[in-house]
């Protein structure tokens, strides 16, 4: 059984507020909702797990080679506590190099 079988990636009753357009420059603005932020459960693995399970979908569309995220409209330091949002984000390749950053910063 997969590690991460049955984690929940965006909380119940949340919702993304609107997609802002793509830019010309590959970068996808995604505008979350206070309540995204609020509602979800957060820890530093569930932080990374929602963020990338956003980012590794959007950049597999054409022309979207980054995502901005926005919390109600503006740019912010963290998504919760643990996770950095205030730069663009790109896709990782896997979980495991996803873990792997992990277990760097647990050293």
């Amino acid at each position: 059984m997969n590690k991460y079988q049955g984690r929940q990636t965006v909380a119940n009753a949340s919702f993304l507020s609107t997609f802002i357009t793509t830019t010309k420059d590959g970068i996808c603005y995604v505008n979350l909702s206070n309540d995204f932020v609020t509602k979800h459960t957060g820890g530093e693995m569930a932080e990374k797990l929602t963020i990338y399970s956003i980012v590794n979908s959007l950049c597999e569309l054409d022309h979207v080679d980054k995502v901005q995220f926005l919390i109600e409209g503006k740019k912010v330091d963290k998504f919760k506590e643990h996770l950095e949002i205030k730069t663009p984000f790109t896709a990782i390749s896997s979980m495991r190099a996803f873990e792997t950053d992990m277990a760097k910063n647990q050293e």
